[in-house]
């Protein structure tokens, strides 16, 4: 929704921002990808998880924001401006996440790591709502369609 957002705001056409040179939103090898029926019986935790976030997007003071996540952090995740620089992102401050102290970074480390989003939520009990809300800093969860 934000790369959409910025598709309109920068006037892009046929497409976001993201993926403007190919002239639509998402791309369906990484984006967006349906892996089939099957998969949603094999995973039905998973596609309950989509129906039940549908619509669902994380705003910072009233607009929709970039979310990056990544693999796996070493300990801790980035700033916005340490890894690609210019303007900081308020919502995008770094945070401690002991559930990958020891490891290897893998990725960019900015936003949320996807190894200690999965242990907050499998071993530690805690909701998508407030995994969210610690690695997106001072943010809105909102429902838009």
């Amino acid at each position: 929704m934000y790369h959409y957002n910025r598709g309109i705001e920068f006037k892009v056409p046929d497409g976001s921002t993201k993926h403007a040179n190919e002239h639509f939103h998402v791309d369906a090898n990484y984006d967006q990808v349906y892996r089939g029926y099957a998969s949603e019986v094999r995973m039905p935790k998973l596609s309950r998880a989509i129906d039940e976030t549908r619509g669902m997007v994380i705003t910072y003071k009233g607009g929709v924001v970039v979310t990056p996540y990544f693999s796996r952090s070493d300990g801790r995740t980035r700033n916005w401006e340490e890894v690609w620089y210019g303007t900081s992102k308020p919502w995008l401050v770094g945070v401690a996440v002991p559930q990958d102290k020891g490891q290897t970074l893998w990725g960019h480390g900015v936003g949320m790591s996807a190894r200690g989003a999965l242990i907050m939520a499998r071993d530690e009990g805690k909701d998508w709502q407030s995994i969210l809300k610690y690695f997106y800093k001072n943010t809105e969860i909102i429902k838009i369609y």
